[in-house]
């Protein structure tokens, strides 16, 4: 259909006739401004009457039908054209520089066709194929709908517009009683369509159908007042589409608001709008520039220039609505607009200098370079710095990530440094490692590999809190912070081995050295001074443990603490009453923390046996559920014990608030009628690694 009606076109065109002269309105007759080889001998800047249609050359020479202000110019225009159509055969008669002449015609032949001509059918057959092609693939969507009906609207008025245009002068009155109103109907489709697609895309508004039908019943009414003239001329059609153009920022503002917090039908709407705004003002435009220079109508340049404008429209929307790498837009949105209206402002500002102070064309144009370059750049830098400027990511990561320790707290700082630089509203972990950055969802979430090559991967959605779409920029971004973290996880790594390595070797002396030595005194002292070598064989059996650097479970832990305290009570003659029932399963301790809450213990229990000759010792542990272990040892003696540092000048006193202000807890010492009792609390949650 599409080719079948551009043919009809070319075809039209073809059956008109035509002297060969170009022609162009001066003072009320035609001046020839260039003529072809085979047009009659009529020199080129003549000045042309003719006699067959005594109307001024604007009427006879109108590009479009609907120029006219008034239906009875229209009228007359038309009834000129179609007496020249009719008296074409016997050539025109007509007035060249006020001597009589008779213009001879003849069939326009395919190469005399102009350039114009093509690039406004080519132009009209995107607008009908591109939304084809759209719809094809989305059969059911009323997005890809309206769109084609848009197509539709635009390839009829452009179609039927460019027969009137490119006619040379005469015209059948047969063909213009149909030609006006498909060119109307073309026009007002289009501008409903553009209403009804704004009301759908890119998500469908409240009152979406009721919008839709307003809009199409719209334009049908309109079409039919302009067939019957209810309005005062064919003109009023231009208007009509303008305030659909208008309207249609109406459910552009809604769909605005309404994908606030949606950045994929965010981005389908910016690009919408650049597209379809963009391609709209550059027409404009295009067609303002002859006005700011005193022409009275755009010349050829100027019009196919906009054509050529237009051309954005089809092809971006098609790929809008595909949703075609809309994640891209962020990038560059906010520097077309920009730039678009720093051009924007200098023709208005050239306009304005031009006809406030009366300077030329070449006076005006610099004066208003030099303006906007000392003013509008300027205010244009002020304002992006004041609405965008604190929205910038932190540079502090780089920091945060070369503090960390060890691999947990450098995995945490690298989730933190991912949320600060993208602020996505969710940061999860992925089941698989994955190999690269990657985008998905059009952009709505971005896929990172782990800090280590086999790690899972993690999955950032809704950047800036929902508010965009990631972006390859921002694949950029995140492959630099990810090797800049992997690189100190491997240096964290590499530290770690050769601290264990170190502490394998240390453990490994005073295990074979030290241990064997120790043993070997224990059978070669006297019973007295055993238990002082036992003594060094348990706190050397800690620092091992120590050295071992293994998380243990509390339970295990309280089990070992259990058995040492009751042979101990076995060996000293005190009863041992031992709780600890109320603790955590899944707690665990560093080396660190077992060893030294094992040293507290043990010293609490030689204060009470050796300086307070303890009868009875009772040893609580217990964990509230407030992450803290809470470590009781009370003894009942035969004097006071010196468990409790009066003054603090105690040795072993001063060895268990150290130690346990070590593990970022605290001790605390209480004088019972029977004998005293230590509390010690330390915390769970953030253990002193081993």
């Amino acid at each position: 259909m599409t080719f079948a009606l551009l043919a009809a076109v070319v075809l039209a065109l073809l059956r008109l006739p035509v002297t060969g002269l170009q022609l162009a309105p001066a003072d009320e007759k035609l001046l020839v401004v260039a003529r072809h080889q085979h047009a009659p001998a009529v020199p080129v800047g003549s000045r042309l009457q003719l006699d067959d249609a005594p109307l001024a050359a604007e009427d006879l020479l109108a590009h479009q039908h609907d120029s006219f202000a008034d239906w009875r110019r229209a009228d007359a225009a038309r009834a000129a054209l179609d007496r020249l159509h009719h008296s074409a055969a016997a050539g025109w008669p007509a007035q060249v520089d006020g001597l009589p002449s008779r213009l001879h015609t003849r069939a326009r032949q395919l190469e005399e066709l102009p350039v114009g001509l093509w690039l406004h059918l080519g132009v009209g057959a995107m607008f009908m194929l591109v939304p084809l092609t759209v719809l094809s693939l989305r059969p059911r969507d009323a997005v890809a709908r309206h769109f084609a009906l848009l197509g539709l609207g635009i390839l009829v008025s452009i179609t039927s517009d460019a027969v009137f245009r490119y006619r040379e002068l005469a015209f059948p009155a047969a063909w213009l009683a149909w030609l006006g109103p498909l060119n109307h109907a073309g026009n007002l489709l289009a501008g409903a369509a553009l209403l009804a697609l704004m009301a759908c895309y890119p998500t469908p508004l409240h009152r979406a159908p009721m919008l839709v039908r307003l809009s199409y019943t719209s334009a049908a009414l309109l079409w039919l007042g302009l067939q019957v003239r209810v309005f005062d001329g064919p003109d009023r059609g231009v208007p009509m589409v303008l305030g659909y153009l208008l309207a249609s920022i109406v459910p552009g503002v809604l769909q605005w608001r309404r994908t606030a917090r949606r950045p994929v039908e965010r981005a389908a709407l910016r690009w919408f709008v650049l597209t379809f705004g963009l391609s709209l003002a550059m027409v404009a435009l295009l067609l303002l520039v002859p006005v700011l220079l005193g022409l009275s109508a755009p010349p050829p340049l100027l019009v196919n220039l906009g054509l050529i404008a237009l051309l954005v429209v089809p092809l971006g929307m098609a790929l809008g609505i595909t949703r075609y790498r809309l994640f891209e837009l962020d990038r560059w949105w906010n520097s077309v607009w920009t730039w678009f209206f720093g051009g924007v402002a200098v023709m208005l500002l050239d306009a304005a200098l031009i006809a406030v102070l009366g300077l030329s064309q070449w006076q005006a144009m610099p004066l208003a370079l030099a303006l906007l370059g000392w003013l509008y750049f300027p205010l244009r830098q002020w304002v992006w710095q004041r609405w965008f400027g604190g929205s910038t990511p932190s540079s502090e990561w780089p920091r945060a990530l070369y503090a960390a320790t060890d691999g947990a707290t450098l995995t945490q700082q690298w989730i933190d440094a991912l949320r600060d630089r993208f602020r996505p509203l969710d940061i999860a972990l992925l089941p698989a490692p994955v190999p690269h950055a990657r985008l998905g969802e059009h952009g709505v979430q971005l896929d990172l590999p782990g800090l280590e090559p086999d790690a899972p991967g993690l999955r950032l959605r809704h950047a800036h809190s929902g508010a965009r779409l990631f972006s390859g920029a921002d694949i950029q971004a995140a492959t630099a912070m990810l090797s800049i973290a992997r690189a100190l996880h491997a240096a964290l790594h590499e530290r770690d081995r050769a601290v264990a390595s170190e502490r394998s070797r240390i453990r490994r002396d005073l295990h074979d050295d030290l241990g064997a030595k120790l043993l070997t005194l224990l059978y070669q002292v006297d019973a007295p001074q055993q238990s002082l070598v036992r003594s060094a064989i348990r706190d050397t059996q800690d620092i091992l443990t120590t050295l071992d650097a293994h998380a243990l479970p509390l339970t295990e832990a309280v089990a070992l603490w259990r058995d040492e305290a009751g042979l101990r009570a076995d060996t000293h003659g005190f009863m041992l009453h031992w709780q600890s029932d109320a603790l955590d399963s899944t707690a665990l301790l560093s080396a660190r923390q077992h060893t030294d809450l094992a040293r507290i213990l043990r010293e609490a229990i030689t204060n009470a046996v050796r300086h307070a000759q303890a009868r009875v010792i009772a040893v609580t542990l217990r964990t509230p559920g407030d992450g803290w272990l809470h470590l009781s040892v009370r003894d009942q003696a035969h004097q006071p014990s010196a468990t409790q540092p009066s003054d603090g000048s105690g040795a072993g006193t001063r060895q268990i608030a150290r130690r346990a202000s070590d593990l970022g807890g605290r001790a605390c010492w209480h004088t019972m009628p029977d004998g005293t009792q230590l509390d010690v609390c330390v915390p769970l949650t953030t253990p002193v690694q081993g």
